[in-house]
């Protein structure tokens, strides 16, 4: 009995020491001062967080670009100018209407629109459809706009992309062309 006791002991002993640090632990440990093994921790817990978020945001983005470029390739939508058809830029004029079609004495302007550097507009909302005419191309444009200006196009010295919005599948942008050459083609508006 007293043998099993013995053993049970030594075991017991053997387990402590086996499971225990070994002395030096405590002298390694300690030449590292707690605040900097801290600091080192935050740090790399905040690069992995930051390159976390990176990829992510990366990742996102290439989803998103995809996607659009899906979109825009299944409708055909700003890849290819549009260089025929009716192009009718909005006009409001309020007052009293005049009949249908008929004449305003007033032209279409482009002076509120954003400008590059270089003179020329960046992106001017329009209507057109490859194509298309008055009757179909008109369709789609804000109820706010009471008369409109109509050119065949290419318009000259400038681009014309389709950019459908959820209102308005006509709708495109015109750009690449001073303001004043803009209004100088979109002359003669006429009531809606």
């Amino acid at each position: 009995m007293g043998y099993t006791t013995s053993l049970s002991l030594n075991h017991h002993l053997a387990a402590r020491r086996t499971f225990a640090q070994p002395d030096n632990w405590s002298r390694r440990r300690s030449r590292i001062p707690k605040e900097t093994s801290m600091r080192a921790k935050v740090k790399v817990f905040s690069c992995c967080l930051i390159a976390t978020t990176i990829s992510c945001a990366a990742a996102q983005l290439a989803k998103t670009h995809k996607a659009s470029a899906q979109e825009k390739t299944s409708t055909g939508a700003g890849i290819k100018p549009v260089t025929s058809g009716s192009v009718i830029r909005g006009l409001t004029l309020g007052g009293t209407r005049g009949a249908p079609g008929s004449p305003t004495g007033r032209s279409c302007d482009f002076g509120q629109e954003s400008i590059g550097p270089d003179g020329r507009m960046l992106g001017a909302s329009v209507n057109c459809r490859p194509g298309g005419d008055r009757a179909n191309t008109i369709v789609g444009l804000p109820v706010r706009f009471d008369a409109y200006c109509a050119i065949d196009a290419p318009v000259k010295s400038a681009r014309l992309i389709q950019a459908p919005q959820p209102d308005n599948n006509n709708h495109c942008d015109l750009s690449g062309i001073t303001p004043k050459d803009a209004t100088g083609q979109f002359q003669g508006a006429v009531w809606r």
